[in-house]
């Protein structure tokens, strides 16, 4: 965790417009250039989750009669292991039924503009709909254990007379009402819903095409509505890295989005990363994919990944040891779906949009300190896409800079 957090500061300093350098690191500079196509995908699946409350039947109690135990704590076990192994003869639903509305199962990813017309990319395990049963397990992992509790704790109080919990007990009582609950439990009004997540709040998202999780096509594509001039990236080709060079991964991990401490401007901002590329290799559903030593975390699954010079080559799917079930050393170990692969589902050839050219532009001027040049770029870029989420921070930086005699313009034409 203070590794994740030690990376996340880094890439916050090294991106914080108005730092100037004549001839930024590669990284610093790949970061100022993708920073505004990368995005924050959430992918929400919600229920209504419905629970009878246990009533337990005379045979329950009848059952302490017939264990031949004879201290109390050893006649509750017993009686309690018999009746787990037969539920529906013990325990019977009954009112109240207890709702939990709304139950919310999100999944949080990233992903990156492909089109200037709101196309975005992530990766098909982002977007998927949870099936009845994993909602079930998920529910009875939160809100389900939860209830099940306050069951163990009620029958506890009417048996404390006649023995002293302990652990085993609490146990046993636990699996008795848990039988119960996967039994009688229901869930309703299943909703699955993809959003992009925004400062401005979260917009709906329509899914165009799923691929299948890894070890298949990890890819979607979806699209956002009344979107223009977003500032997409084009794609570059396979042949753009070679095993042995750096990569660099941007996008969003939970330790940067989720953590209270961070105020909301630096959870909108993508974090920086990177690794080497180690190796080729191809999946047994016929799926090339890349291996790299980049960090990532939860929620980079979708990050566009890139070569030192910028260039799009890839998708970053997931870590090893979140895919592997048996153990291993996986740290840093995580697999990147080929930019080419990407190409041919896409159905169209993304390309750099005008905000994105003229963005660029504007970033080569202001990292040559040539801010009076970079300042009429900045806001037609502002023109073209107000929302662009980068651009003020940069003409407010610029203006500071021409104002305090920094500017090196010079000859240099607009």
């Amino acid at each position: 965790m203070r590794r994740a957090l030690l990376i996340i500061g880094v890439a916050l300093v090294a991106l914080a417009p108005g730092v100037a350098h004549a001839k930024p690191p590669a990284g610093t500079w790949v970061g100022a250039r993708t920073d505004p196509a990368v995005q924050q995908v959430v992918t929400t699946n919600t229920a209504d989750g419905v629970m009878p409350t246990p009533r337990l039947k005379p045979a329950f109690w009848k059952l302490f009669a017939k264990a031949k135990a004879k201290d109390g704590q050893s006649k509750l076990k017993w009686v309690l292991r018999t009746a787990a192994a037969d539920v529906g003869r013990y325990v019977a639903p009954a009112k109240p039924y207890r709702t939990h509305r709304d139950l919310r199962f999100v999944n949080r990813c990233s992903g990156w503009w492909a089109s200037p017309q709101g196309h975005l990319v992530t990766g098909a395990q982002c977007v998927s709909k949870l099936g009845k049963d994993l909602m079930m397990l998920l529910f009875s992992i939160d809100e389900g254990a939860k209830l099940v509790q306050k069951d163990v704790e009620n029958l506890l109080k009417r048996t404390d007379k006649l023995a002293q919990p302990d652990q085993e007990v609490e146990r046993l009582a636990f699996d008795l009402f848990a039988g119960f609950a996967v039994k009688h439990t229901k869930l309703t009004n299943l909703r699955h819903s993809i959003e992009l997540a925004t400062p401005a709040g979260n917009r709906a998202l329509t899914l165009l095409k799923q691929g299948e999780s890894w070890p298949g096509l990890d890819f979607a594509l979806l699209k956002a509505r009344n979107v223009r001039n977003a500032p997409s990236l084009p794609l570059g080709r396979d042949t753009d890295v070679r095993v042995g060079d750096v990569l660099y991964v941007n996008g969003f991990p939970s330790a940067a989005v989720e953590l209270p401490e961070f105020d909301k401007a630096s959870r909108f901002r993508p974090t920086l990363v990177e690794g080497l590329y180690t190796a080729r290799r191809t999946t047994i559903k016929k799926v090339p994919y890349l291996q790299t030593q980049v960090p990532a975390y939860g929620g980079n699954t979708g990050s566009p990944v890139f070569s030192k010079e910028g260039t799009l080559v890839g998708m970053l799917v997931g870590n090893l040891g979140s895919i592997l079930r048996e153990g291993g050393e996986t740290e840093n170990a995580n697999v990147v779906l080929p930019v080419s692969v990407i190409a041919k589902q896409l159905g169209f050839a993304p390309a750099a949009s005008p905000t994105t050219t003229l963005y660029n532009a504007a970033l080569d001027d202001f990292f040559a300190d040539r801010y009076k040049l970079a300042l009429p770029k900045f806001r037609r870029v502002l023109a073209l896409y107000p929302a662009h989420p980068y651009v003020k921070g940069y003409i407010d930086q610029a203006t500071k800079a021409v104002a305090a005699g920094r500017d090196k313009s010079g000859g240099h034409d607009a």
